[in-house]
């Protein structure tokens, strides 16, 4: 019974190695898979339109806030002119107006601030992915290794600048030149980059932006290795090579293949999961504050154009009040009538209906204009008659003259 029971184990203890032996060489020989020239390539492609996702998105996102910056400028410029021309007036109707505009201001100052550091921000985070994208890793090889003592292992180290390999293999130095080099490229190309003062637009862009972020992910995740293994083993290869203790075109050893597959994991996960990590953790935060930026200035830029409908009304209503007493309006209140009505050319709509509100009432418009009219006629007859006298005078003086001649002749 016991016999039986050993060699039962035997037998299992067998098989349980065989079955890893085979396992490990089916794995090894998965490992090392050959990898055409053009799988490579394509791969390389790849890898290099992920660099370009990534650079142009960011690029994008510093222009956007450049533009927010602009916008900024202009509602607090805006803030500030209304305010100078609300100050020539001492009607105690603007007392409100003038404490409104200070907080229109106020809001604009702070839009103002939020957008400029959304714009450092984002030029800061654009620095941040160049760095993460122009990395290099260090492939350590141990060679010249006898038995199990790794005494007189030699410890080899290479440097692989991953850069260096896309710009080769995956686009021309040129165009890779020209892309890293010129802002202005997008991923989501928008000419119009006035929409980005519309939080609708500005969303929708930023998550389309995400969604390319992941689908380029699983497309590197894809082809990582097809890129990443025939660098790493002709460097690998490169080293053996160099080693004068075991020849030349010899077969890596168990250890040095280990070394191999740790190494390309590696460059894998940071190439699929870790540069995607950092520009998502960064997209994030850009993404906030631009939000952030972005409601702030939009809240400013109501509390000037709300102040500025105000004025507009508070102006009318001083206007009707003076045509009906018959008053012309002051100088300044006029300069600011145009400037405000200048401001804003939807306000100039509002005004022109309410003109032609008037204009369709015609029994008060001719009220209105009835005694000017008067006037000016009645002057007109004046002048007219003045002159057919004038002539008239003029032509019998001539005539009295003729005849006082001739008589003395």
């Amino acid at each position: 019974m016991a016999l039986k029971n050993l060699c039962c184990r035997t037998v299992l203890f067998v098989a349980f190695v065989l079955c890893g032996y085979v396992t490990r060489l089916v794995f090894a020989e998965k490992a090392r898979r050959n990898i055409s020239k053009e799988e490579h390539h394509n791969a390389a492609q790849k890898i290099a339109g992920m660099y370009i996702l990534y650079n142009d998105t960011f690029q994008a996102l510093k222009i956007r806030a450049k533009e927010l910056m602009l916008e900024a400028d202009r509602a607090l410029e805006k803030s500030k002119k209304l305010e100078e021309f609300l100050l020539q007036d001492n009607d105690s109707q603007t007392a409100d107006a003038k404490k409104s505009i200070e907080n229109a201001q106020r809001d604009a100052e702070m839009a103002q601030q939020r957008v400029q550091e959304t714009f450092e921000a984002a030029a800061e985070a654009l620095r941040t992915i160049a760095n993460v994208l122009s990395f290099e890793s260090t492939f350590i090889l141990k060679t010249g290794c006898r038995g199990k003592s790794s005494a007189n292992c030699k410890e080899k180290r290479s440097i692989i600048n991953w850069t260096t390999h896309i710009i080769r293999e995956g686009v021309s130095p040129e165009a890779f030149e020209k892309i890293f080099v010129e802002e202005g490229g997008m991923p989501l190309r928008d000419d119009n980059l006035s929409a980005t003062i519309n939080s609708t637009n500005l969303n929708t862009w930023l998550a389309e932006a995400k969604q390319l972020f992941d689908k380029t992910a699983v497309t590197v995740h894809d082809v990582a290795e097809a890129f990443v293994r025939p660098i790493v083993e002709n460097c690998a290869k490169e080293m053996v090579e160099d080693d004068t203790t075991r020849g030349k075109n010899r077969d890596l050893s168990e250890e040095e293949e280990k070394r191999v597959e740790s190494h390309i994991k590696s460059v894998e996960n940071l190439l699929s999961i870790r540069l995607l990590e950092v520009a998502e953790k960064e997209f994030d935060s850009i993404n906030n504050s631009l939000g952030s930026a972005l409601d702030a200035l939009i809240a400013a830029q109501t509390s000037e154009r709300n102040e500025r409908r105000a004025a507009i009304e508070r102006m009318e209503k001083k206007r009707r009040e003076k045509n009906e007493n018959n008053l012309s309006t002051d100088d300044d209140e006029s300069s600011l009538w145009d400037w405000v009505v200048e401001a804003d050319e939807g306000m100039l709509h509002e005004i022109s209906i309410k003109s032609s509100e008037r204009d369709s009432n015609p029994d008060a418009a001719d009220g209105k204009w009835e005694g000017s009219d008067s006037v000016v006629w009645i002057i007109s007859a004046i002048v007219i008659l003045l002159f057919f006298v004038f002539i008239l005078v003029v032509v019998l003086l001539l005539r009295a003259e003729r005849r006082r001649k001739n008589n003395i002749g």
